[in-house]
């Protein structure tokens, strides 16, 4: 399992820096823009024979595009889009959440406020 969960948050990393990229080429969030993030995950995902869900969602959290290709696990299909909303209403990696939630932390308890927030890692703004 620890392999799969480093190759997905390889895969986006690699889309994180595409995204980067496009925002400093003055690109926003385009239909296009979420089209070309997910052909290139689904052209990783292929090359590395692995099945994965991959979701963008705005900097409002709000989903802007969400694919599970192949078998990719049933779960992923609510905790992929979690991660991406997390991950952009706090502008903060889900993982790096992890030491704020805890009782004494900044944000304590702020994923028991929402639903959708979620601390599974691979979430990247």
């Amino acid at each position: 399992m620890k392999k799969i969960l480093v190759i997905i948050a390889f895969i986006g990393i690699n889309i994180t820096v595409m995204a980067q990229n496009l925002r400093h080429a003055g690109q926003i969030l385009s239909d296009e823009t979420c089209d070309i993030l997910c052909k290139a995950a689904q052209d990783k995902s292929r090359e590395m024979g692995l099945d994965i869900s991959f979701a963008i969602a705005d900097a409002d959290g709000l989903p802007r595009l969400f694919r599970r290709f192949g078998d990719a696990l049933v779960l992923s299909a609510t905790l992929v889009p979690n991660k991406a909303y997390t991950a952009a209403i706090t502008q903060t990696a889900t993982e790096d959440l992890i030491p704020l939630v805890v009782e004494g932390g900044n944000l304590m308890g702020m994923n028991s406020c929402d639903s959708r927030i979620t601390l599974v890692p691979g979430g990247i703004p």
